[in-house]
């Protein structure tokens, strides 16, 4: 009879047990799903208050929050992962829809998601997702859920394809800057508009190999931040001259070359730039100099300019800045302070990245390499 009672009570125990593990596993998973909901709102909060600024801090703060969900997430479906950063890339969208980076990463992630997929699974990657989404017959989908360490080993090697991505973003600047040498030779007359830290990085990498040449900045108004590029490069010893963005055209003859950043390369070779850049690009245009844009490829986007509505593709400034708000009770008219300008690919000469030197006629290659077609219309 005891030996009945001492396998009851051995029963009893481990079922106790093993609803207090499930318990525990439970409100842990409740407790991180809770965490990263708080990382998440944070995010937004900052974004909405204007706390993040600068392509390259977006996108970085994107990837961290995409790679924490990944991490501490336990995933039994491949496709459940690709719908819930699906799903944090459209709520990162509607927040912040002027910054194409945020949907960038986004779809690098899922591209990364697919194809170590595929690797792990054995599939070809030019045999695309849908040939996964064959394999999720009846009898494949019942394997599938029940092969958690198969799940363990994707995750691990998405997160370690992630790290990679966060390494290009970081490093992109000095990768870019390392080309300089090809392109700034002695005694030239470089042109530039407002400040971009990567084209700053540019010219002063140049200037510390002892190569001398001229910078002409164009001031960028009304916000006028071509004043703090002069002062930086004339700080490094770099000849530097200020000009009035009305003077470009003027000056553009005794040129060498043009040389710009960019907020966002668009899926046709054109570019997303400040405002101004457009004139700049048609005086290059019009006296046959080089028009250079120096850019990291997390900045290239699969959209496309497809019209010339502004309202859809720009982001506009207090127009206060243009005109004095002391002066509008005797002025009546609208006012529109565009803060970018859309530069098509003709007008480019070509692209100095983080990958090399690319042609605006090549990027539909770079799209190819960089996203999914999957993903094109999913966020």
């Amino acid at each position: 009879m005891w030996v009945w009672n001492f396998y009851f009570i051995f029963f009893f125990v481990i079922v106790s047990w093993r609803r207090l593990f499930l318990d525990f596993i439970i409100i842990f998973q409740f407790k991180m799903e809770m965490d990263y909901d708080k990382k998440l709102n944070e995010f937004l909060l900052q974004i909405k208050n204007g706390q993040i600024s600068g392509s390259y801090n977006f996108a970085k703060q994107t990837v961290l929050l995409v790679l924490d969900l990944i991490i501490n997430t336990e995933w039994t479906k491949i496709r459940d992962m690709i719908e819930k950063v699906q799903e944090i890339g459209k709520t990162l969208i509607k927040e912040q829809p002027t910054e194409p980076v945020i949907d960038n990463m986004v779809k690098r992630i899922l591209k990364i998601i697919r194809e170590e997929f595929n690797h792990i699974r054995g599939i070809r990657d030019d045999e695309g997702f849908e040939s996964i989404i064959n394999l999720w017959s009846h009898n494949q989908q019942c394997k599938e859920e029940a092969t958690l360490e198969e799940m363990t080993i994707v995750k691990d090697s998405i997160s370690i394809a992630i790290g990679e991505l966060l390494s290009e973003l970081e490093t992109s600047g000095e990768n870019i800057a390392q080309q300089a040498m090809e392109h700034i030779y002695w005694d030239e007359v470089i042109l530039t508009i407002g400040r971009s830290k990567t084209v700053e990085a540019f010219l002063k990498f140049v200037a510390k190999k002892k190569r001398k040449f001229q910078v002409i900045v164009a001031e960028c108004g009304p916000d006028n931040n071509g004043h703090d590029l002069a002062i930086s490069l004339a700080k490094e010893n770099i000849n530097t001259i200020l000009i009035h963005d009305s003077a470009i055209f003027s000056v553009m003859s005794r040129v060498n070359k043009v040389i710009i950043g960019t907020h966002s390369i668009m899926a046709n070779g054109g570019i997303k730039s400040v405002s101004g850049t457009y004139t700049l690009a048609l005086a290059a245009k019009q006296y046959s100099v080089p028009f250079i844009v120096c850019t990291g490829m997390f900045k290239l986007t699969p959209k496309h300019m497809a019209s010339y509505d502004q309202m859809a593709f720009n982001k506009f400034s207090s127009p206060e800045k243009v005109l004095n708000y002391e002066y509008s009770y005797s002025v009546d008219c609208q006012v529109v302070n565009p803060a970018f300008d859309y530069v098509p690919p003709e007008l480019i000469t070509i692209f100095v990245s983080n990958i090399g030197g690319t042609t605006p006629s090549d990027v539909y290659r770079l799209l190819g390499e960089l996203y999914h077609p999957a993903d094109e219309l999913a966020i």
